[in-house]
């Protein structure tokens, strides 16, 4: 089979995105096979320069303790070896019990204390540097037909905190918003997900995606891809 390498998100709306993205780094479509399961979730695919790709959802971060197994071998696939691991999750924010140093290092925890550590490269979204979530990312990724709504939902969101809304909106809840407002093509719980699929409301060329994009060429070698700076993770 070659080299296999796995990239592990925490929920199906990454794993859409992080499809998404590396479709617009490959010429030709790639072709996944898997699917959802429960809460998680298992695709593999073949790409360009012949190596396996696979992608697990894990249904929370928090699960990331428990799939010591998973980051060695793919049972899915035949019980195949695996030779390294993307981790791609969340930053979150002290406010969520998070943050990016928090989140880094409570990876690198988790990891080390597995009995036999697993080879691991780790991305924090939005960025690799700063605190968020997915939702941040694709914020800052929004695109310019979107963009003309901004106004009206900073002034609703202050018009919230200056009221002292019992639940301040945070950046999933924003995205939210713009994905109702435009795309009417899914369901309620599955709009942010469709809006993700929809270039008029993600730009997946934006500077945004950058740190990720680089983050991705480097370790999957993906022709086509665009060349650029980003944090890196930690082996």
């Amino acid at each position: 089979m070659g080299e296999v390498c796995q990239i592990v998100v925490e929920g199906a709306s990454d794993a859409i995105m992080i499809k998404r993205l590396i479709g617009t780094m490959v010429e030709d479509a790639l072709d996944w096979k898997g699917k959802e399961t429960g809460k998680g979730g298992f695709w593999h695919c073949r790409l360009p320069n012949g190596c396996t790709l696979c992608l697990r959802v894990l249904g929370g971060y928090q699960r990331l303790t428990s799939v010591g197994a998973e980051l060695h071998r793919a049972k899915e696939l035949d019980d195949c070896r695996i030779s390294m691991n993307l981790l791609v999750l969340d930053a979150d924010t002290p406010a969520t019990g998070g943050g990016h140093a928090q989140r880094r290092q409570w990876v690198q925890d988790v990891v080390q204390a597995f009995q036999n550590p697993p080879n691991v490269d780790v991305f924090l979204l939005p960025n690799n540097a700063s605190d968020g979530t997915l939702e941040t990312l694709l914020l800052s990724a929004r695109a310019r037909e979107v963009q003309r709504v901004d106004g009206c939902l900073d002034a609703f969101t202050q018009c919230l905190a200056h009221n002292q809304a019992p639940y301040p909106l945070g950046d999933k809840m924003v995205f939210s918003l713009y994905a109702w407002l435009f795309d009417k093509t899914a369901a309620t719980r599955l709009r942010v997900d469709s809006a993700i699929k929809n270039e008029a409301i993600v730009d997946f060329d934006s500077h945004a995606f950058m740190p990720l994009r680089a983050f991705l060429q480097r370790h999957l070698r993906l022709d086509g891809a665009a060349e650029t700076t980003g944090e890196s993770g930690e082996h």
